[in-house]
């Protein structure tokens, strides 16, 4: 469903599956939750999924799965203590869509908000496997991750856990990550338990696979007093570093690429794996 007025939810559960219906006119969203939160300051807290969701989308419009909550789409808003056990799948081909444990997308700055607040996600978990496969067209950037898909810089991820495994197959552009894949917004004190995995087919360019965060790029913010124990595996057929004018690919147990913010007193206790098509993964 779509919250359109102050929205508070508590220790609410779903253990019941969820399939999204697609179509070619209205992007789509789909959570264990609530699909849609379009109105400021709300409160999402101790809510779990356990059911499995699936998207199979072949369209051109956006589409968005999260365990708990599809899509925010205003700043303000605080998700704690929730969390999902589901399995999550999606099949699309197109740009702009985003598969993740606690939250897909959090779209709006403060700048065309009424609220004064930041949003945030504290306190969540997720055990359930994150997979995206992508059409044989598919030329889409999408974005699957444990906790969060992408967030702008009014965002706070803090004292998150990932136990999901995280894979992306058959995509051109991809950034699969532990806890957060296309973050612009602080991330602290999350660890990560999961395998990330982008898999033989991945004709990359401009991606990442990374425990805690794939992409990273916004100055002034930071990954902070962050763990990843799990496994991250590229196994794409990106360009790396030396093939620039193609983009960059990047692997790392913490971050996979950093094009701004910082990252400080983090640790990486994962095995980190290219292949011989890149040149640029490591331990960052």
């Amino acid at each position: 469903g779509t919250a359109t007025r102050e929205t508070k939810i508590y220790k609410c559960s779903n253990s019941g599956n969820i399939t999204a219906k697609c179509n070619n006119t209205k992007d789509v969203q789909a959570g264990g939750i609530i699909g849609w939160i379009r109105v400021s300051g709300c409160e999402i807290s101790e809510c779990s999924n356990s059911g499995n969701i699936t998207a199979k989308c072949n369209n051109t419009k956006d589409v968005q799965a999260g365990g708990i909550i599809g899509w925010i789409k205003v700043s303000g808003c605080e998700i704690s203590e929730c969390t999902n056990s589901g399995n999550i799948s999606m099949t699309s081909s197109v740009t702009g869509s985003f598969a993740a444990g606690i939250v897909t997308v959090q779209t709006s700055s403060l700048a065309d908000s009424t609220i004064k607040t930041i949003s945030k996600v504290v306190n969540c978990s997720n055990t359930g496997n994150i997979t995206f496969t992508g059409t044989e067209s598919n030329s889409a950037w999408n974005a699957p991750a444990g906790i969060v898909g992408k967030c702008t810089k009014e965002f706070v991820i803090e004292n998150c856990e990932n136990r999901g495994d995280i894979t992306a197959d058959n995509t051109t552009r991809s950034n699969p990550g532990g806890i957060g894949s296309e973050i612009n917004c602080d991330v602290i004190g999350c660890t990560n338990y999961g395998t990330v995995y982008t898999t033989a087919w991945h004709q990359d360019y401009y991606s990442a696979t990374a425990g805690i965060v794939s992409r990273y790029q916004t100055a002034g913010k930071v990954i902070r007093d962050c763990k990843n124990y799990g496994t991250i595996i590229y196994n794409g057929k990106g360009f790396g570093k030396a093939n620039a004018n193609k983009g960059i690919v990047g692997q790392g147990g913490i971050c996979g690429l950093l094009y701004a913010g910082a990252v400080e007193n983090c640790e990486n206790y994962g095995t980190v794996l290219g292949n011989d098509y890149d040149s640029s993964y490591g331990k960052a």
